[in-house]
C-alpha cells in the first residue's frame, strides 16, 4: 500500500496537548499582552521602576525598557517577537522600547478582538497598512525643523527624552550637558554634518552627588601613575601621542658579550645610559608635558622625564590612543624618532590624581579644555549613576 502521501507521524508525551487555529492565535496575543502589561507601568514622567533580580544574585531598579525585556526570560514565540521588536528599536533609534513594545500590544489587542468577531488576519493587515500610510502623511504634516543654533529647542527635547530617566532637579542640567557634547563633537564635512555617538563618552566618579556631574571635554582614564612625584595638575598642556615604547631599541638576536677588563664593562654600560639620557633630551626637545603611549616606559627615562615635571600615561590601547589624539588634535605617531612639534595636541588642563591603589581604585587622570571633537561625560553619585549613563546614552 503507498504510504507516501500519508501524514507524518509525531510522537508525543501522553500529557502533550497540541493546539492549533484560532486557540493558537489568542495564546500568542495574550503572551504579547502580559510583555506590554509588565512595561506599561514605566511609561511616562510618572512612570514606576521595576526591581530585577537574576538567578546570579544580581539586582537592578529601572525604568529602562530596554533594560527589562533585555533581562527577562522569555518563551513564548509570540513575545519573543516583541522582543526582537524592541531591541531593534533600541539599536535603530535608541529610545522608545517602551511605546514601541505597549504599541504593538495594543494593536496585537485590538486585532485579537477583531480576530473573535470572525474578521479574517489578512484583512486585519490591509487595515494596518492603510493606517500606517495615513500616519506617515500625518507625521510629514506636523514636522518641526529644528536647527543646531536652537539651542533651547534641542535642551527641551533632551529634557522630554530624560523624563523618567532622571529626578526633575537633575533634568535641566543634564539636558544641557548633553546638547553641550553634541555641540562640540558636530562637525561639518562637506555638505554633511558628522555627528557620532562613539564621540560622547560615559564615566562615573564613584562618589559625590549627581549635581556634581560634569561635561569634560576630553578623556578620562583609571590607570596607574608610574611615579608618585608625577602626581598633580598642569595648565596648557601638550600632548604627544606615541603608538610606541619609550625605550631605546633593543637587539633583536641573542649574543653573548665577553668583557676581559672591568673598564669595557663599564663603557658598555655607559653607552647604554647614554642612549636613555639622548632619548629622554628629544622627548622633552619637542615641547610635550604629557606622553601617553601604548608600550613600556625604560625606568631611567622615566625618571628624566619625571625630573623636568612631564607626565607619563602607558600602556594604553589603540582605542585610548585614538581617543586622546581626536580631543587634543594630536596626531598618533608610531616611532618616538619622528615626534615633532606639529604632532603634538593640547588640553587646557591634566590633572593626575593618586589615590589608595586597590583591586577595584585606581589613580584618575582626567584630560580637559581640548578643542577636538571628543567629550566624556563624567557622572557623579554611586547609586543611580548606571541609570543615569544609560538614560543620557540613550
Amino acid at each position: 500500500m503507498e504510504t507516501s502521501t500519508d501524514a507524518p507521524v509525531v510522537i508525543v508525551r501522553e500529557e502533550t496537548r497540541v493546539t492549533s487555529g484560532p486557540e493558537v492565535q489568542q495564546k500568542i496575543i495574550h503572551a504579547c499582552r502580559a510583555l506590554a502589561s509588565i512595561l506599561r507601568g514605566t511609561l511616562g514622567p510618572r512612570g514606576l521602576d521595576k526591581g530585577l533580580y537574576k538567578s546570579n544574585g544580581e539586582f537592578a531598579v529601572t525604568s529602562d525598557g530596554a533594560r527589562i525585556i533585555n533581562d527577562l526570560l522569555i518563551k513564548n514565540p509570540g513575545a519573543k517577537l516583541l522582543v526582537s521588536l524592541g531591541k531593534s528599536q533600541e539599536s535603530v533609534i535608541g529610545d522608545g522600547v517602551t511605546s514601541t513594545v505597549l504599541f504593538a500590544g495594543a494593536l496585537l489587542d485590538e486585532a485579537s478582538r477583531l480576530l473573535r468577531t470572525g474578521v479574517n488576519p489578512l484583512v486585519i493587515v490591509d487595515g494596518y497598512q492603510a493606517a500606517l500610510s495615513h500616519a506617515l502623511t500625518q507625521l510629514d504634516e506636523l514636522e518641526i525643523t529644528v536647527t543646531g543654533d536652537d539651542r533651547k529647542m534641542l535642551t527641551q527635547v533632551a529634557c522630554t527624552a530624560l523624563s523618567g530617566r532622571v529626578a526633575a532637579a537633575e533634568s535641566e542640567m543634564f539636558s544641557t550637558m548633553i546638547v553641550d557634547a553634541l555641540d562640540t563633537v558636530t562637525q561639518q564635512q562637506g555638505d554633511s554634518i558628522r555627528c557620532e555617538a562613539e564621540d560622547v563618552l560615559f564615566d562615573k566618579a564613584e562618589e559625590g552627588a549627581l549635581s556634581d556631574s560634569r561635561l569634560i571635554r576630553g578623556v578620562i582614564w583609571k590607570k596607574r601613575i608610574p611615579l608618585a612625584r608625577m602626581a598633580g595638575e598642569r595648565a596648557d598642556v601638550r600632548i604627544a601621542v606615541l603608538h610606541a615604547d619609550l625605550k631605546p631599541p633593543e637587539i633583536r638576536r641573542d649574543a653573548e658579550i665577553e668583557f676581559s677588563e672591568v673598564s669595557a664593562y663599564e663603557e658598555f654600560i655607559a653607552v647604554q645610559e647614554q642612549a636613555r639620557e639622548q632619548l629622554a633630551e628629544s622627548l622633552l626637545a619637542s615641547g610635550a608635558d604629557l606622553f601617553c603611549c601604548s608600550g613600556e616606559v625604560d625606568r631611567s627615562v622615566l625618571h628624566k622625564l619625571a625630573a623636568a615635571d612631564a607626565l607619563v600615561i602607558a600602556d594604553l590601547d589603540e582605542q585610548q590612543l585614538r581617543q586622546v589624539a581626536q580631543a587634543s588634535g594630536a596626531n598618533v605617531v608610531d616611532h618616538i624618532t619622528d615626534l615633532g612639534k606639529d604632532d603634538l595636541g593640547r588640553a587646557a588642563s591634566v590633572n593626575a590624581e593618586s589615590r589608595q591603589a586597590t583591586d577595584e581604585v585606581q589613580d584618575l587622570i582626567i584630560i580637559d579644555g581640548c578643542e577636538g571633537p571628543l567629550v566624556t561625560c563624567l557622572i557623579a553619585g554611586t547609586a543611580s549613576a548606571d541609570e543615569v549613563i544609560r538614560g543620557l546614552y540613550d
